[in-house]
């Protein structure tokens, strides 16, 4: 009797057993609801083994392959940086000087926009009149008083376009210096044909921006500041320089204005480097005038059209991801060194333009972290003497680099094929910038922990750089100086 009992048991507890191994992963699930009864089974599913097909198991993110970026931040890690902590710091640094971007200097914009293209026009007066009728608390930003043959009449038109353009539409402005530049077209109504002749284009310039200022200055609402400044330290490109009030304060943002002309406005072959255009009417019969180069290439600048610069940079910008990012280390290590201003500067569009040149040639890769572009750009410049062989931008020589090295000492010519882009720059200049490149390079090859702020976080200006500085004054560069208004 014991023993059949124990079998009865057994039979019991089998037959579940055999009845859940017939069926299927959903097929044992809770007790259906008796809606009947008023009882409802809330227990949940029950599998009893886990089929890797059923769409309700997940997999676990811990064992997912890694992802293409983190695959390339890994190998980058390996082979361009020393340590992660170069890493992390480089990382860092960018998101320390990539400022936020506000709404309300974009709504000053868009009103200062407004204010300039609503400008009444004027009358048409002689040249040497509208300089001497200028308002009083305007004052005239040229010291060319002397300037031969200065005919012709000015009259003023509201701009034909005002645009933004620069490191702020790029989103490559790195702090402290929050510049925003903005382009002013002036119309062709106020230039003539032969305005490329004798200083006369720069004296309607100046003018030009006379009376903008003398309009922006009655916006008291607007502007907490006002004055001239000149474009890389060039006496003859003033430029216009606002401190907006936004929000009821004094904003850390400047706005420059920076004027220009149409690329057609005068031929640019009268414009080329071995060509003359300041007459000088003491010169004897059968004497030519001697070519002037650094002229023709001041009134390029504005004729080489900020539109055309601007998309280039923006389609390298687009085509690649860290074009910005790179900029910006750039701007600190340039920044660090005194290169970023004066006279025949080094600066962000300057770096920039050779970013878009590496690009072209295909030394960058549009995969390549701003760090690596970075160094990429180090070993161009530290192997490349601009000042022996120039780059060009240009699809078809227009103008042969030879004629720009004999007319300049360093030498990269702009996409118009006319215009040197260091046109202003010493030979000296660029040699400094070689050495540091060089001896930044020496510095990223080193695994050393202090590479890092040797390159970015140290300041290294002209004055410290060198045992002795010697000034030398001649009264021959005095003359030349007090021609040009410096």
């Amino acid at each position: 009797m014991p023993k059949a009992k124990k079998r009865r048991n057994s039979d019991e507890t089998e037959a579940p057993s055999k009845r859940a191994a017939n069926c299927g992963p959903n097929e044992h699930e809770a007790a259906p609801r008796n809606e009947e009864d008023g009882v409802v089974d809330k227990r949940e599913p029950v599998y009893l083994y886990k089929d890797p097909d059923v769409s309700t198991q997940k997999t676990s993110g811990l064992y997912k392959p890694p992802t293409f970026e983190e695959l390339q931040n890994l190998k980058e890690a390996e082979m361009l940086f020393q340590s992660n902590l170069l890493k992390l710091q480089v990382t860092e640094l960018l998101a320390e000087i990539r400022p936020k971007k506000k709404p309300s200097i974009d709504a000053f914009l868009c009103l200062l926009r407004s204010v300039l293209l609503s400008t009444r026009p004027t009358d048409p007066v002689n040249l040497c009149d509208a300089m001497t009728s200028l308002p009083r608390h305007i004052q005239y930003p040229l010291r060319l008083n002397n300037s031969p043959g200065l005919k012709g009449k000015f009259h003023f038109v509201p701009p034909q376009t005002v645009k933004v353009i620069g490191s702020y539409l790029l989103q490559s402005l790195a702090k402290p210096e929050l510049n925003v530049d903005v382009s002013i077209e002036i119309p062709q109504e106020c230039l003539q044909a032969k305005d490329h002749l004798n200083y006369r284009y720069f004296h309607k310039r100046a003018l030009y921006l006379c009376h903008i200022a003398a309009v922006l200055k009655k916006e008291k609402e607007l502007l907490t500041s006002l004055k001239f400044s000149y474009m890389n330290s060039n006496p003859l490109l003033p430029i216009i320089v606002l401190t907006p009030i936004l929000n009821g304060k004094v904003s850390k943002y400047t706005v420059q204005l920076y004027p220009f002309i149409a690329d057609e406005m005068f031929k640019v072959t009268k414009l080329a480097p071995d060509r003359n255009n300041i007459r000088d009417t003491s010169a004897g019969d059968g004497q030519e005038n001697p070519p002037t180069p650094y002229y023709n290439n001041t009134l390029l600048q504005d004729m080489d059209s900020y539109q055309r610069h601007l998309h280039d940079i923006f389609s390298a910008s687009q085509e690649c991801a860290a074009f910005a990012d790179a900029v910006m280390l750039f701007k600190v290590w340039l920044r660090q060194r005194g290169f970023y201003k004066g006279y025949g500067c080094f600066n962000g569009f300057l770096i920039s333009m050779l970013l878009v040149y590496l690009l072209h040639h295909r030394k960058v890769h549009k995969l390549m972290t701003s760090y690596h572009i970075l160094r990429i750009t180090l070993e161009h410049l530290a192997s490349n003497d601009w000042t022996v062989k120039g780059n060009t931008l240009a699809t078809h020589d227009k103008v042969p680099l030879e004629k720009f090295h004999a007319a300049f000492e360093v030498v990269f010519v702009g996409s118009s094929g006319y215009h040197n882009l260091c046109g202003d720059m010493s030979s000296t200049t660029y040699h400094r910038v070689q050495h540091e490149a060089r001896a930044a390079l020496r510095l990223l090859e080193k695994e050393s922990t202090e590479s890092f702020e040797a390159l970015f976080m140290t300041k290294m200006p002209f004055v410290q750089c060198f045992d002795a500085i010697c000034q030398l004054v001649s009264q021959s560069l005095c003359r030349v100086q007090d021609h040009f208004a410096i």
